[in-house]
């Protein structure tokens, strides 16, 4: 037996777990209702198949002998409070596991316990039900007090869990325990070796979070006393690609405390999760860490767009990701090869099968049909043309699908692969019943209504580098696909408007920036997100990588960036101040840019409220890419975790932010529902030329000619243990501000005595003095309003 003590409002997050079970939930084909999501959060809208899957209700049908079925294994949590397996899947997917432990107890008694699931649980405890909780709330974890009776002894608790998955699910459940117990496993593991395994994961790092032509070097923070195997298994972190699933094993000799995995050049350029197994003596623990693999492309100096085009295409044929963009790359420069019939026989399954993001291969698919014709068999011309006249536009036509269709990307997506395809087949009938005609016209007033949106408010996700991509996956495919003037002048006019915003927040090579919705992959991963490599195709300067969707179909266009929009690369006198605002929620978009540095941020966004996957600040320096610099409050306390908002990307709580140009103050009032209880800065330290603690709450950073201050109300400090080693300064305190200040222009010893000028004084709730060497900002923060010395600051945007 392994014991663990546990006490008072403790999670108990130790348990034998049986493998999470996976099949297709098949309902009936419906059509639904819902709105279009002009915001950057979270929404919630009912599928057919949930309803169906409501009603149905199988947890009722599950009996405590089914859990004898499976083999079990040790959970492992490290930071994790709850017990979870939250992932992405493409179809409607039933999910299902059970879990099981013992509670030692000296008399008889009944015990209180916290339950919270996102999803539904039942529990036994010593065989007989005791309870069934089913608030089945979709990705909203709700809790409720439960009493278990409990016999003298060992008392066996099993649960079993289950919940639907549509696309993206947070699947957990959370016990937390509201009185102190005697928790047991019923393990053949020695408790001394699963708690050393689990103490070697717990520390367990990579030095950096990018790996750049060099070995990948796992850490375990301390010299071994034994002999370790290690596994490893690679998995894309975007969970569109499917295809990377890499793996190796290596050994770790004793009284050593890293080892070499890889090196950069044998495995494909992307943003990975890597899941971890040690074992030692066949005791075994696995834990998910992330990085950064790319491999400098040595691309020639090209000065003309259409030369990069071209480029771009021999270099996506050999190294993109493994989609339907990738295969018209390949036929464009090579001709239909088996590695590009390959590529299509995955991803045109997909289109059959109506998988969530197949809509963004719809565009893809029709330039093959349309343009790659002489290069394709019959047969794969004929299934091209089977797969666009059934799959399922939107949600007025019957599915019983998972696809997303309430975000401004997805029905951009679907309403232009829908009048592309009836542009297309305009005499052939659809699944829907529609001939090819009727689906053009529909599409096109769709179409002209999302342009028409779109035009006022601009990106609902603003300058988000996960989806601005996306988008321009559709309007690529409209410009260079359709015959229709109206629309393909609409497209034209929005590629002008998204480069123009390329164009306004690019430096040194990536779209730096606040973000609007963004991944812990493309925060982490500017060298392997497609804005890099879409700023390269486009102004000559950034990163080839992976990414590839919409870079393809620009590479395939005729489309070219205006003198206008090169125009906004160029700073004016040495500096470039931009105030823009974007989408329905009128966010108001804050950007300084010098040679040597970027700082940007998005003010006032729903300031105080739970937050989605925003990020809101954004510091990057000249040619140093490892040097960025994030603040966030945590959504989870998982690092790496799945999320929305994670660790990483977005905020569980969103702050008050002002900026005046290279100075940037923030404000953070976290509540008490908050799972986090503090506020951190993404800042790798490695990567400094100088990294000074001033005094407690005081930090001095240094790279090349830029020096960034960073002060905080409460003790700031650096993670010295973990995955976030060395690369996250966190600072304690629900109530919490940070002032960071950036400066280009003085030496070391200069910077250094202005350092005690820059502070804040708290006058009191909401009101604070910001002495800025010379000058000072009285700031007085309220609901609708931010007073700077007594002037409306928000006007700025009027």
């Amino acid at each position: 037996m392994l014991n663990y003590k546990i006490e008072k409002n403790m999670s108990i997050n130790r348990w034998l777990v049986s493998p999470v079970q996976e099949s297709y939930f098949f309902s009936e084909e419906k059509v639904m209702n819902g709105n279009i999501n002009q915001g950057a959060g979270f929404i919630v809208t009912e599928y057919p198949c949930r309803t169906q899957f409501l009603e149905e209700m199988r947890i009722k049908r599950v009996e405590f002998d089914d859990s004898k079925k499976y083999s079990y294994a040790l959970y492992v949590p490290f930071e994790n409070k709850k017990v979870e397996f939250s992932r992405f899947n493409h179809t409607p997917t039933y999910l299902n596991f059970f879990a099981k432990g013992f509670v030692e107890s000296e008399n008889e008694k009944i015990i209180k316990l916290k339950i919270g699931t996102t999803g539904g649980v039942k529990i036994w405890v010593n065989g007989i039900e005791e309870v069934l909780y089913t608030p089945y709330s979709r990705n909203h974890v709700t809790y409720e007090i439960i009493e278990l009776k409990l016999r003298v002894g060992l008392n066996e608790i099993v649960i079993y869990c289950d919940d639907l998955a549509e696309r993206d699910i947070n699947y957990y459940f959370e016990v937390i325990s509201l009185e102190e117990l005697e928790w047991k496993i019923n393990s053949h593991y020695l408790q001394e070796r699963i708690d050393y395994i689990e103490e070697l994961l717990k520390n367990a790092y990579f030095s950096k979070d990018c790996y750049c032509d060099e070995e990948v070097v796992l850490n375990l923070g301390k010299e071994i006393k034994e002999r370790v195997s290690v596994k490893y298994t690679m998995i894309s972190g975007d969970p569109v690609n499917e295809l990377r699933d890499l793996s190796g094993k290596v050994e770790i000799e004793k009284f050593q405390t890293e080892v070499k995995l890889f090196n950069t050049n044998e495995k494909p350029i992307g943003f990975y999760k890597v899941f971890v197994t040690l074992n030692i003596g066949g005791v075994e623990a696995t834990k998910m860490l992330t990085l950064e693999n790319f491999n400098t492309i040595n691309a020639p100096i090209l000065e003309n767009i259409e030369n990069r085009k071209r480029y771009a295409l021999k270099h996506i044929a050999k190294y993109g990701d493994d989609t339907l963009d990738k295969t018209l790359a390949i036929i464009e420069t090579e001709g239909f090869t088996y590695e590009a019939q390959r590529n299509f026989e995955v991803e045109i399954s997909k289109i059959e099968k109506n998988y969530d993001c197949s809509d963004f291969s719809l565009f893809s698919l029709i330039h093959m049909y349309k343009n790659q014709d002489t290069f394709l068999p019959n047969v794969i011309k004929a299934r091209i043309k089977k797969a666009l006249l059934n799959f399922r536009y939107w949600i007025d036509e019957p599915g019983n699908d998972c696809m997303w269709y309430f975000s401004e990307n997805h029905a951009l997506c679907l309403h232009g692969g829908q009048f592309l395809a009836g542009e297309l087949f305009k005499d052939n009938i659809f699944k829907s019943g529609k001939i090819g005609e009727e689906n053009r016209k529909i599409g096109k007033y769709r179409l002209k209504k999302w342009f028409e949106d779109f035009f006022k408010r601009g990106l609902g996700e603003w300058n988000s580098v996960t989806y601005i991509p996306i988008d321009l996956i559709a309007m690529f495919g409209l410009y260079g696909l359709t015959e229709d003037k109206e629309i393909k002048s609409l497209a034209k006019k929005s590629l002008d408007y998204i480069f123009t915003i390329l164009a306004e927040n690019f430096h040194s090579g990536i779209t730096s920036s606040s973000y609007g919705r963004v991944y812990e992959k493309e925060l982490k991963g500017q060298l392997t997100n497609e804005c890099s490599f879409l700023n390269w195709i486009a102004f000559g300067e950034g990163y080839l990588n992976n990414k590839l969707r919409a870079s393809t179909l620009m590479s395939l266009s005729s489309y070219t960036i205006s003198k206008n929009i090169l125009d906004k690369l160029e700073l004016d006198n040495g500096e470039k101040l931009i105030l823009r605002v974007q989408g329905d929620e009128k966010v108001k978009l804050y950007s300084y840019k010098k040679e040597n540095y970027s700082l940007s941020s998005a003010i006032n966004y729903r300031s105080g409220k739970e937050g989605h996957q925003e990020s809101l600040i954004h510091l990057n320096i000249k040619n140093c890419i490892k040097n960025q610099i994030w603040i966030s409050h945590p959504g989870e306390e998982v690092p790496s975790g799945e999320g929305r908002p994670s660790f990483w990307a977005g905020n569980g709580r969103l702050p008050n932010i002002i900026q005046e140009k290279n100075m940037l103050f923030m404000e953070y009032e976290i509540q008490k529902e908050d799972r986090v209880k503090f506020t951190h800065m993404y800042c790798d330290s490695k990567f400094y030329d100088i990294v000074e603690k001033i005094d407690d709450k005081t930090l001095y950073l240094k790279k090349d000619k830029v020096n960034i201050l960073v002060k905080t109300k409460e003790s700031l400090f650096l993670m010295k243990n973990g995955p976030t080693k060395d690369r996250e300064f966190r600072s304690l305190g629900v109530k919490n501000y940070w002032l960071v200040y950036v400066d280009d222009k003085k030496e070391y010893n200069e910077f250094k005595e202005m350092i005690h000028s820059i502070g804040v004084v708290q006058k009191n709730q909401k009101n604070y003095i910001l002495s800025l060497n010379s000058s000072k900002l009285d700031v007085q923060f309220s609901k609708e309003s931010i007073l700077i010395n007594g002037e409306e600051y928000l006007n700025r945007w009027n």
